[in-house]
């Protein structure tokens, strides 16, 4: 049998908008990975940018979709790596279709990057 480490395998903290208190609040960037998920509308599996955040020596997990990732490109961040070590800050209260459900949602933009 696999010897279990820990709970902070089996529990993810993912960024919500409740843990966004302003927008000069920092997130720093400690990891980036490559995950693979399932396409609920196509039923295929597609890959994803995985963002490890920090703030306050709390972890969050981001996954990005296409408009954060499009933001970070556009900034300068050439290779996904690049974001290591960034300060992200975040916008709030932006309303944004959530394609699976087709209900609009509260979604987590990035809004600055240091």
């Amino acid at each position: 049998m696999e010897q279990i480490e820990g709970w902070n395998a089996f529990i993810n903290n993912f960024l919500q908008s409740s843990h966004i208190l302003s927008e000069d609040q920092a997130f720093v960037v400690v990891n980036v990975s490559q995950i693979t998920q399932r396409d609920k509308r196509t039923n295929e599996n597609i890959k994803a940018l995985r963002l490890t955040l920090e703030n306050n020596k709390i972890e969050y997990i981001l996954d990005l979709n296409k408009t954060n990732s499009i933001f970070l490109l556009e900034h300068g961040i050439k290779h996904p790596t690049g974001t290591i070590g960034k300060k992200l800050f975040f916008k709030k209260g932006i309303l944004a279709r959530n394609p699976d459900t087709n209900k609009e949602v509260e979604a987590i933009r990035i809004c600055q990057i240091e």
